[in-house]
């Protein structure tokens, strides 16, 4: 059975600092909120990756899904609430383009 991939999240591109630090996930918690995520979408496979520059939901599952559903859940649930913010500055990819990195503007290339 093959598996469908898709990510959404925030960048550096698509949110200012003070946005970002709303959503921010301390390195502590990413292990936490990555089983939080996958309990909440359900997800085969899922993982949460969070950096200075963004915060990104990745999910792998068997059908096609709304990569958001799950992310907003997971804010609400941490107490982020923000609608206007969780549906502006976020990027969706799905299929092949989910595993697409983020472009950097970093001059350490990343």
């Amino acid at each position: 059975m093959s598996l469908r991939l898709s990510c959404c999240g925030f960048t550096h591109r698509t949110t200012s600092l003070k946005e970002r630090e709303l959503l921010q996930i301390p390195r502590q918690e990413q292990a936490a909120a990555t089983a939080l995520f996958k309990k909440i979408t359900g997800a085969r496979e899922a993982a949460v990756l969070a950096t200075c520059n963004r915060i990104e939901f990745y999910r792998a599952d068997p059908t096609k899904v709304d990569a958001r559903a799950g992310m907003r859940e997971f804010y609400a649930q941490r107490g982020v609430v923000d609608d206007k913010l969780l549906e502006r500055g976020v990027f969706v990819r799905q299929g092949s383009s989910g595993a697409a990195p983020v472009q950097s503007r970093s001059r350490f290339g990343f």
